[in-house]
């Protein structure tokens, strides 16, 4: 992902085919990083790595969050701050909590819009909190539990008990790229995130109003893969920004032979694409199953969207 303008994004269009330089650069790097060690694979490094915020190489969110969700997927631990750890408390003394079924799903989430350009806040990129980041895209990591508490209540004026079970859900966002907490409630990063952006004009806040591509985070892992081109600048001959040290996420379903129209061996595109017209506007199945998806590439939500589909409940 890059840190963008509108103007920079026009300005900086991939060419419809690679240069010389660009292939030989692309060939070097794929034969550096081929998997052939295997202590050097994504997924290795992911496990062995210290913690899940040290997973974080600057610009490649796409690869980090790969990496954490391989990291979660195929580890038997958490670390502290997942959702699926934490029993819900109501604080009162008079009130006992007790999960009937806990169902966790974790799931990769594409952030950007038509004009790729979406405006953040509180990321680590900015100077400030406060200031605005302008990602071509970004993404992000969300767990989202569901569970049926079944609640007794004690009434001071009745002796007897009362037992309810209600159904429950929230939903917790792992961004290592924002200033928030590591492992923050939905509501609380899409509310610090995006409510409080300035535009000049309502229409500027629909053009450049976030939409989420939602990928379950085992299909992710199956179906990404990227040979990192896309930070490679052939004008220059130089990284964008310093690539990771481990080797290309190629390891998916099938060999990775299709290359995109900028001639590079990546389905990254597919996953940032935010066509309006694929964007999901009713949003009524979306709350009783959330385990379906429509492709490979999962499926747009709007921000309304995500929230009533991932929301408290």
């Amino acid at each position: 992902m890059r840190s963008t303008g509108e103007k920079l994004l026009k300005s900086n269009k991939a060419p419809s085919s690679l240069s010389p330089l660009a292939v030989a650069a692309r060939q070097k790097h794929l034969e550096e990083h081929d998997g052939s060690h295997n202590s050097n694979l994504p997924g290795s490094t992911a496990l062995s790595c210290p913690s899940e915020q040290e997973l974080r190489v600057p610009c490649y969110c796409e690869e980090n969050v790969w990496r954490l969700a391989y990291r979660r997927i195929h580890s038997d631990t958490r670390e502290e701050g997942g959702a699926a750890a934490h029993m819900i408390r109501c604080g009162e003394q008079t009130q006992e909590e007790e999960n009937e079924r806990l169902v966790s799903r974790n799931y990769v989430v594409f952030i950007s819009n038509e004009q790729r350009c979406c405006p953040m806040l509180g990321q680590r990129a900015s100077k400030n909190s406060k200031e605005a980041c302008f990602w071509d895209y970004h993404v992000i990591f969300i767990e989202s539990v569901r569970e049926r508490v079944k609640t007794s209540v004690k009434f001071n004026e009745n002796p007897t008990d009362s037992s309810i079970t209600l159904p429950r859900q929230r939903t917790t966002v792992f961004d290592v790229d924002s200033r928030l907490p590591y492992a923050c409630e939905l509501e609380v990063y899409l509310e610090a995130t995006f409510s409080s952006l300035k535009f000049r004009t309502e229409c500027d806040r629909d053009k450049y109003a976030p939409l989420f591509r939602v990928i379950p985070a085992d299909i992710y892992l199956e179906n990404f893969y990227s040979d990192r081109m896309h930070m490679f600048n052939s004008g220059t001959g130089q990284w964008n920004a310093p690539p990771p040290t481990y080797d290309c996420i190629m390891n998916h379903k099938t060999n990775p032979t299709e290359r995109n129209k900028e001639g590079n061996l990546s389905n990254l595109a597919e996953y940032v694409s935010m066509r309006f017209e694929h964007a999901r506007e009713d949003g009524i199945n979306d709350t009783t199953r959330i385990d379906e998806t429509q492709s490979v590439f999962g499926e747009v939500l709007t921000l309304q969207l995500l929230l009533s589909k991932f929301g408290h409940i």
